[in-house]
């Protein structure tokens, strides 16, 4: 990035980037900036939330699957994002 004309970046800039991390699907660092403001924000989704927007070819697949098993989209969603667990998200809250 440091280089690109597109994205003004100073020391301290580039040390917060470089400083961003991933832990699987357990949480992700961002960095967001504005004209006044940057921050480094940590995001952190429910198992449901992180397979709806995952760009993993390997989830994307999964749910594929599901789809063309006949589930309904939400369905299969939520197989794939809950299959480590012993019942359905939605009958545990029953």
């Amino acid at each position: 990035f440091r280089k690109s004309a597109r994205f003004e970046m100073d020391n301290h800039t580039d040390a917060l980037l470089r400083s961003l991390k991933r832990q699987g699907t357990e949480y992700s660092d961002l960095l967001i900036r504005g004209p006044d403001t940057q921050a480094v924000c940590r995001l952190v989704l429910d198992p449901f939330s992180a397979t709806l927007y995952s760009s993993s070819p390997a989830v994307f697949a999964q749910i594929e699957q599901a789809l063309h098993s006949g589930h309904a989209m939400a369905d299969a969603i939520e197989a794939v994002a809950f299959a480590g667990h012993k019942q359905p998200i939605r009958e545990a809250v029953r």
